[in-house]
C-alpha cells in the first residue's frame, strides 16, 4: 500500500496504525467503516456509541476489500475505491451542512 500511497503522491512513512479508543468517539462527528465487519466490530466493542455516528465508506453499503497479502494490482483497485468513496462522503456532508441540516450519509 505505502508504494500506491506514493505513486498517487501521498506519503504514508510516518504513519502508524492505531486501535479505535472511547477517547476518539468522544470528538468523532463521523465513524466510518470500509466493510460491514470493521462495523460491527465498533459495535461490539463501544455499545453506546451514539448510531448517527457510524457509516459505511461506500454509499451502496458495500465492502471494500482487504487486499492485505495481494498482487499490487488489488492494492491499486483499493486505493481507487476508497479515494471515490471518500470524495463522495466528504462532498456529502458539505452538502448537507451547507444546507444547514444535521450531516447523515446513509
Amino acid at each position: 500500500m505505502m508504494a500506491v500511497a506514493t505513486n498517487h503522491g501521498y506519503d504514508l512513512s510516518s504513519h502508524r496504525g492505531k486501535q479505535l479508543e472511547a477517547d476518539d468517539l468522544a470528538w468523532a462527528t463521523h465513524v466510518v467503516a470500509v466493510d460491514a465487519a470493521t462495523m460491527d466490530e465498533i459495535k461490539s466493542t463501544f455499545p453506546n456509541i451514539d448510531p448517527t455516528k457510524l457509516s459505511l465508506l461506500k454509499r451502496d453499503g458495500a465492502d471494500i476489500n482487504d487486499p492485505y497479502g495481494g498482487a499490487p494490482a488489488d492494492f491499486e483497485r483499493c486505493f481507487a475505491e476508497i479515494f471515490e468513496a471518500a470524495q463522495r462522503f466528504v462532498s456529502g456532508i458539505a452538502d448537507y451542512t451547507l444546507l444547514g441540516k444535521v450531516s447523515r450519509w446513509q
